[in-house]
């Protein structure tokens, strides 16, 4: 048998979902990076799963007690245990799966206990806008744990109150970001589709106050397991401007953005490449690439480097 799904209601108490409504709801499963995140019965879960490793990011909101919101993103969630809630002597724990699309709740005074809450279906958009949720009240508490508890650390201004769970399209804007010793701040990193040989890469590394200005990039010998990755790098070098599509510099991505190694001129790979500051005052930058492998359409998540041995 299917275990049912709970939402919450308007008073905040869990209403269980029917198998049949489940499946109704699962008939618009999302496409992304050539693979499906179709809906299946799991049998080990006994639940309409649908799997998004490689697909999704998990997204975690955060409410605490001073009235702090924070965003969190979690890209490990084959199996991460990220929420624990105390209720008296009991504990909940909220474990992320994304090979089930879903945070799966259990008690340890309820052995039985096991509900698989799906984000990634149509009927938690229509009804919760893609959330899921879990509130601490009255005299329970909530713990963080894993990579979240590792970017909240010194950040929280009081107990948290309320922990949501959502999806991001790891083809969209909520772009991971890495810190290179070469530059003062993080550089945004965009990824494209399994065996897509485009990629909207950033043209400037700063993305604060909605400057998220891309561009299309190619890689041309992206083969049909690979995804390519770039980011974007500031240089102090001179970035002259041969041609209208042509340019050239010094500075070298293998150097500023290490494991970035695939250069970009304007479009295309060229080992010299760069693109020049729109004003003056303003730095040029670096396009910087690399390909990771993906498996039956999926994305390896985080990055596995064609470098090396797939890691999925």
């Amino acid at each position: 048998l299917m275990a049912s799904c709970v939402r919450q209601n308007s008073l905040g108490a869990e209403e269980s979902l029917s198998p049949a409504v489940l499946l109704e709801a699962a008939n618009g499963g999302v496409k992304s990076a050539g693979a499906e995140s179709i809906a299946t019965v799991d049998e080990s879960a006994g639940y309409l799963a649908n799997n998004v490793c490689g697909l999704k990011m998990l997204k975690l909101t955060i409410h605490d007690s001073s009235q702090q919101v924070m965003n969190i993103r979690v890209d490990h969630w084959k199996d991460q245990l990220l929420v624990t809630k105390k209720i008296g002597s009991c504990t909940k724990s909220y474990n992320a799966q994304c090979k089930l699309g879903a945070i799966v709740v259990t008690n340890d005074c309820d052995s039985t206990l096991r509900d698989v809450r799906g984000l990634d279906t149509l009927l938690i958009e229509k009804l919760n806008s893609g959330k899921r949720k879990t509130v601490a009240h009255n005299d329970q508490t909530i713990e963080l744990h894993g990579e979240a508890t590792a970017q909240v650390k010194g950040n929280l201004h009081g107990e948290i109150k309320e922990v949501q769970f959502s999806l991001l399209d790891i083809s969209g804007k909520e772009y991971i970001q890495i810190k290179f010793p070469s530059q003062d701040n993080s550089s945004p990193v965009a990824s494209g589709e399994c065996k897509g040989i485009n990629v909207n890469a950033l043209s400037t590394p700063d993305i604060s106050n909605g400057r998220a200005i891309t561009r299309l990039v190619s890689i041309p010998d992206v083969q049909i397991d690979q995804y390519a990755q770039c980011t974007t790098v500031y240089t102090d070098a001179e970035c002259k401007i041969k041609t209208a599509s042509i340019t050239h510099t010094d500075a070298r991505c293998a150097v500023l953005a290490p494991g970035f190694d695939i250069q970009m001129g304007t479009l295309a790979p060229q080992i010299d490449g760069c693109l020049a500051a729109s004003q003056e005052g303003e730095k040029n930058t670096l396009t910087c690439c690399r390909k990771c492998w993906c498996w039956e359409g999926r994305r390896s998540w985080p990055c596995s480097d064609i470098g090396g041995l797939p890691i999925f």
